[in-house]
């Protein structure tokens, strides 16, 4: 019988692998908890991607470019973008998003999209990790805008990937910073007319509210 390496059996005191019954869950549950605890990559971000649209007139880009369009991230920022079977990619951040339907959040060239094999997909569900640059600072908040952002209280992290997927599945675009041996989510985009709907939500799943913040309209510059 082969022997265990060192790395193995620090993992095994980290992670109860009996708690998984499926390989391909076990390994995606440990590069979560991995890449959660990069002190390089201090966020991951559930996004939805759709296609930038075509060349501009002014040749100033084209789709022949791994680019990405984000309102979150600073122009010049470069982010590592996974599919949801783990093929990532990176992309640099070119400019904002362009005004477009609720529920977009990370314009992509076509051929990011094809290296992700989701072109002709419509809009697709990725993870994006900042690779180099920096989110852009939050404006202040001086009025209520309609929209919150909820922030829950920690989750260990040994159950962190469970609760993360359930939030996807739920609607939910959850950031996640990792903390010791807890993660904790901040819920971005509730509308002030979904609030208590989110709340009896998240309650059902498990996972407990901190507060609630008062947040940017998403469709508002």
């Amino acid at each position: 019988m082969s022997k265990e390496s060192p790395f193995v059996q620090l993992l095994r005191t980290t992670v109860d692998f009996s708690l998984y019954a499926k390989y391909n869950e076990d390994m995606k549950r440990l590069s979560f908890i991995v890449v959660l605890s990069l002190i390089l990559i201090p966020a991951l971000f559930s996004e939805t991607a759709f296609w930038i649209g075509f060349d501009p007139v002014d040749n100033s880009w084209n789709n022949s470019e791994l680019l990405s369009f984000t309102d979150l991230y600073e122009t010049g920022s470069e982010l590592i973008v996974s599919n949801e079977e783990g093929k990532s990619i990176v992309t640099k951040v070119y400019g904002k998003k362009p005004k477009t339907n609720e529920g977009r959040d990370l314009g992509l060239t076509e051929s990011a999209l094809e290296e992700l094999g989701l072109w002709g997909k419509g809009t697709s569900q990725v993870e994006v990790k900042l690779r180099k640059g920096a989110i852009k600072e939050e404006i202040e908040i001086e009025e209520d805008t309609g929209w919150y952002s909820f922030v829950l209280e920690g989750v260990e992290r040994n159950i962190s990937y469970d609760k993360y997927k359930a939030l996807i599945r739920n609607g939910f675009k959850p950031e996640s910073i990792l903390d010791g041996d807890f993660v904790y989510f901040t819920l971005p985009y509730i509308a002030d007319y979904e609030r208590e709907e989110k709340r009896n939500l998240l309650s059902s799943l498990g996972l407990e509210m901190k507060e609630e913040i008062v947040s940017k309209n998403p469709y508002m510059d």
